[in-house]
């Protein structure tokens, strides 16, 4: 696949990389490594935030992108905090010229009150908003998403719930009533259940697949969907191409990234 809409800055870092910033921090996240991976048993939330925790600076996500990102179009995602426009600038330098666009994560469980000052940040710089997580009702944000509306920001939710227009939502699955009014509406999904790929493909939903946290949980996508669905070069071919029109980058990118999936 040549397209990855699903990448999360933080949960895609190398080990390794994120070990290094904390020791050139002087930050001590000993607790956060087992062998050369996560040590996940205090929970994925809390490995997240310790991970987040060392990567503050343009040069830090500068780094991290120039790990993560491949040949491709990848859609990052990274929470925003004070300087967001240097930070989202950082991104494009670690980047070299390779395609991708930065998506606001704006994660539910700090609260509404606590997403408003990221929501002005976001929308200051015109960056896309992902509304993460279940806590609390949709209509608790509001105001988060008032402003993403009066912006003209593309907007990605957790849930089915797509009253606020989204352009992609996040669920494990759909009902086949949901499959069939979210394909009419032209409405993206990122699966959290892979296994649902093929019945959905086939339902004429479109699929944004990715990498999402491959380094809290590694998994080698493309061979899991070939195995499990017999999805062929063709088929990846398809994704791509559909997957673009739910893309959240600006048009120039989205002429870029059309070229490339046209391309053999």
């Amino acid at each position: 696949m040549k397209l990855d809409l699903t990448l999360d800055l933080i949960g895609s870092a190398p080990p390794r990389l994120i070990g290094d910033l904390a020791r050139e921090k002087a930050i001590d996240l000993s607790r956060l490594f087992e062998g050369d991976g996560y040590d996940l048993r205090h929970g994925a939330r809390a490995a997240y935030d310790a991970a987040a925790s060392v990567v503050t600076t343009p040069r830090d996500v500068a780094r991290l992108a120039d790990a993560v990102l491949g040949d491709g179009y990848a859609e990052l995602r990274l929470t925003p905090s004070p300087g967001w426009a240097d930070l989202v600038a950082g991104v494009a330098e670690g980047a070299a010229g390779r395609l991708h666009a930065v998506i606001a994560r704006l994660p539910r469980h700090l609260g509404p009150e606590a997403l408003r000052p990221l929501t002005l940040a976001a929308a200051e710089r015109g960056s896309p908003l992902s509304l993460t997580g279940t806590t609390g009702a949709l209509k608790d944000y509001d105001w988060t998403l008032d402003c993403a509306a009066e912006a003209g920001l593309p907007l990605i939710l957790d849930g089915t719930d797509v009253t606020r227009h989204p352009r992609r939502i996040r669920c494990a699955t759909l009902t086949d009533a949901e499959a069939e009014r979210l394909a009419e509406a032209g409405i993206g999904v990122e699966l959290t259940d892979w296994m649902q790929a093929g019945r959905l493909y086939d339902r004429g939903i479109t699929l944004a697949l990715g990498r999402g946290f491959a380094a809290f949980e590694p998994l080698n996508l493309p061979d899991r969907l070939h195995d499990a669905f017999d999805w062929d070069d063709a088929v990846f071919a398809d994704l791509d191409r559909k997957a673009l029109a739910v893309t959240v980058c600006d048009d120039t990118t989205r002429d870029r990234v059309k070229e490339m999936t046209d391309a053999p």
